[in-house]
């Protein structure tokens, strides 16, 4: 594989991952238990018994604990959710890697180009990478 290849790859999956990001959102079924610890800070008496809010609520009226949930999770910030770091970490990872390649394919093209239109030998070429000659 060519380094043009690999950094257009590199360029393709950093575009799916920005994305991923962008479109993110929470899934409420993994809010369940911190939601019902939350509802369940007291309990519900019903005819000298007690139940968890949670279990109440969620039998009771499936459609208003589900609606809570959500409300719920919409005061969660993002930015705190694991696999959400995970994302924008290995993003930035991905930026790194690529400036990197895009660097040394540079440094490759001005090599060729030298070589190949400028007739300059390998020796003069790594002479003018580290700054000992000029063109």
């Amino acid at each position: 594989m060519t380094t043009t290849t690999k950094l257009q790859d590199l360029k393709d999956y950093l575009r799916t991952l920005e994305n991923r990001i962008y479109n993110f959102e929470l899934d409420p079924d993994d809010y369940i238990d911190s939601y019902n610890e939350l509802l369940d800070e007291e309990d519900v008496e019903i005819c000298g018994m007690s139940y968890s809010t949670s279990h109440v609520l969620k039998e009771v009226d499936p459609t208003a604990y589900r609606c809570g949930l959500i409300d719920y999770i919409d005061g969660i910030d993002v930015e705190e959710n694991e696999e959400y770091i995970e994302l924008v970490e290995e993003k930035e990872n991905l930026e790194f890697e690529i400036e990197e390649l895009a660097l040394v394919n540079r440094e490759t093209y001005y090599k060729e180009y030298l070589e190949k239109a400028c007739h300059l030998t390998k020796d003069q070429i790594k002479l003018i990478s580290k700054g000992m000659m000029q063109y």
